[in-house]
């Protein structure tokens, strides 16, 4: 199914009305790995639990290609602020960044676990290319919501990953900078009026 799944990423990122009814399908699958990653995320969030999850989402092959892992990335954020909403909303005791605290930890480790250690220019790659598509999803809603706008989530997530990505500095060692410049290029540069 995955395999006849072809649209471009800004339209994955923007749009319901335009997609193909295989991506309505396949939403909620999508939506159901990221749920299990944030039960990862709730326990030790150790290295062997992303590597597992890793297996997890290759074998789903969201991984595959770019138009399914940009619709996987845009419902993880989606899934991410419907549920800060929805439990602002409700008044909960529940953390309502979990899901976006949760969203930033696995783009670090999927940065930190993709490819060779040594490809600075690939861990940049990604990072870049997944954060142009939550950039489209919140200017999306931006425009859609007007002032019903929710920005705390997209603000606590942007906050969570440099915070991820500094704790994991050492790890990335010379992709660290490069990959600094994109979250300041893609967030700060790319929507500039």
């Amino acid at each position: 199914m995955l395999e006849q799944l072809s649209v471009e990423v800004h339209t994955i990122a923007t749009s319901n009305a335009r997609l193909p009814q295989n991506f309505h399908n396949l939403y909620p699958k999508l939506e159901q790995l990221f749920v299990h990653w944030v039960q990862f995320y709730q326990g030790t969030t150790g290295d062997r639990d992303f590597l597992v999850y890793a297996v997890e989402l290759e074998s789903a092959r969201v991984l595959k290609n770019d138009d399914t892992c940009a619709m996987f990335f845009r419902v993880c954020i989606e899934v991410s602020v419907n549920r800060y909403i929805n439990v602002v909303k409700r008044g909960s005791t529940i953390n309502p960044y979990l899901h976006v605290d949760a969203l930033s930890r696995l783009l670090v480790l999927m940065i930190k676990y993709n490819g060779e250690e040594s490809n600075d220019a690939a861990k940049a790659h990604i990072l870049k290319k997944i954060l142009s598509i939550i950039t489209l999803v919140l200017s999306h809603q931006h425009e859609e919501f007007g002032q019903l706008f929710q920005q705390k989530p997209f603000f606590r997530f942007f906050s969570s990953l440099l915070s991820d990505l500094q704790s994991f500095e050492s790890s990335f060692q010379t992709a660290y900078y490069p990959m600094m410049m994109n979250v300041w290029y893609v967030t700060f540069m790319t929507y500039r009026h």
